[in-house]
């Protein structure tokens, strides 16, 4: 319930955030800290390293990384997203922010770098003009050397296909 009902508005809040305030990230910590000991009935004294991997969690600042990194790369494969400009401005033309007022997607942006992902590539138009792996290729079925018209009208060459 926790990860249903919490979790996805402190996943908004964070995206929406970025690093505006890092008094308030630390108040979401304590309070997924606090939420976590309630769930598992653990002591304070439970580090929260351990509680994080018990119950399947991330600390906020790694979710908020790994969420925007995702957001960048589902934009990435939409060129018609209304987000997809920006984003490819900010991943090709780098600007400076604030220590306290960079946006997570900035973040993220810088993370996908170190990680070595190559998004919004200058070929991009060029690399889908392929067909998807999953469209079917077309099969040329020429077995008979004929057509059709010419089977009709010519029924003794047709048949003698089939006899060779």
């Amino acid at each position: 319930m926790y990860k249903a009902l919490v979790r996805s508005r402190i996943d908004y809040g964070i995206m929406v955030a970025g690093t505006s305030s890092q008094n308030r990230q630390r108040q979401l910590e304590a309070i997924q800290n606090g939420i976590m000991r309630i769930i598992l009935g653990t002591p304070q004294s439970t580090p929260i390293k351990e509680m994080l991997l018990e119950l399947d969690l991330q600390p906020i600042s790694t979710r908020k990384t790994w969420l925007g990194g995702r957001y960048l790369i589902r934009i990435e494969k939409q060129p018609n997203h209304p987000m997809f400009q920006p984003c490819y401005n900010l991943r090709r033309n780098p600007t400076n922010w604030k220590p306290n007022n960079t946006p997570a997607l900035k973040l993220a942006t810088a993370h996908t770098i170190m990680a070595g992902l190559e998004l919004f590539r200058e070929d991009f138009n060029a690399q889908r003009n392929e067909p998807p792996p999953w469209s079917e290729i077309p099969i040329i079925i020429d077995y008979l050397h004929i057509s059709k018209r010419d089977a009709q009208s010519n029924q003794t060459r047709a048949r003698a296909l089939f006899y060779e």
